[in-house]
């Protein structure tokens, strides 16, 4: 797992695991939230702590990530102009600094053309648990 420092005054330098969420049509699936890479196991178990989550996602298909103290939604960028590029929608690349606590957590594509995907049948909520190990 790659990992960023940052300065803490108490305890010296300390990582932020990351972690790779996507809301983009990737690998057969269209949500996922991986410790490896973007597409890569999706994980079900974190512990508790503050990660570094890179996000990838479909500019008309943002991605929303609920839980303890966190409602967060990355970018919607879609509009005529900007949004199709040689055939391809446009993609968002974001980072969050999180602190996730003990608890349930959903993450699910949002927008028009994740309700097309759920309406085909394709899977766009998927649930992960915060426990410490």
């Amino acid at each position: 797992m790659r990992q960023i420092w940052q300065r803490n005054d108490t305890l010296g330098v300390t990582p932020f695991p990351d972690l790779y969420a996507w809301s983009y049509e990737l690998h057969g699936g269209t949500v996922g939230l991986s410790s490896v890479r973007f597409g890569g196991p999706i994980v079900s178990r974190v512990a508790p702590g503050t990660y570094r989550i890179d996000i990838m996602a479909a500019g008309d298909m943002p991605l929303h990530v609920q839980g303890p103290g966190l409602d967060r939604f990355s970018t919607y960028k879609a509009s005529p102009d900007d949004t199709w590029i040689n055939g391809h929608t446009y993609t968002v690349y974001e980072r969050w600094v999180v602190r996730l606590r003990a608890g349930r957590y959903v993450y699910r594509a949002t927008g028009p053309k994740a309700a097309r995907d759920a309406s085909a049948g394709v899977k766009i909520v998927r649930r992960f648990v915060v426990h410490p190990r």
